[in-house]
């Protein structure tokens, strides 16, 4: 009688062990992936950033210029002003494989594409 009780609890972790695996699957998901898009001389750098579908990601905008810039983007549903010298971090959920545009809305010819895969 006194080993059926170790003999449960194995049973029982037994049991929770692929719970704990799926759960660190889910974390491992669930943690945001990093990018960065840098503004220098009235253009975006990289022209195209590629990034995973269906993910967390942040992506810091950074301004390297003089003067303030605006990133914006309709598709995406953002819009940040980047003051000279400084950076702003964007977050995004999930975002569905496709091509994005964005530009700097106080200069319209500096674009660039975000591409989700």
């Amino acid at each position: 009688m006194t080993y059926q009780r170790p003999l449960a609890l194995l049973f029982v972790l037994s049991l929770l062990a692929p719970l704990g695996a799926l759960a660190e699957e889910q974390a491992a998901n669930d943690e945001t992936q990093n990018f960065e898009i840098v503004m220098k001389n009235r253009e975006f750098s990289p022209l195209e950033l590629v990034v995973p579908a269906d993910r967390k990601i942040k992506i810091t905008v950074k301004n390297e210029d003089l003067s303030p810039i605006e990133f914006e983007s309709v598709h995406l549903n953002r819009e940040k002003i980047v003051q000279p010298h400084g950076k702003v971090d964007i977050f995004f959920s999930q975002l569905k494989a496709g091509t994005y545009r964005y530009n700097d809305d106080f200069n319209q010819d500096s674009k660039g594409y975000i591409t989700v895969k």
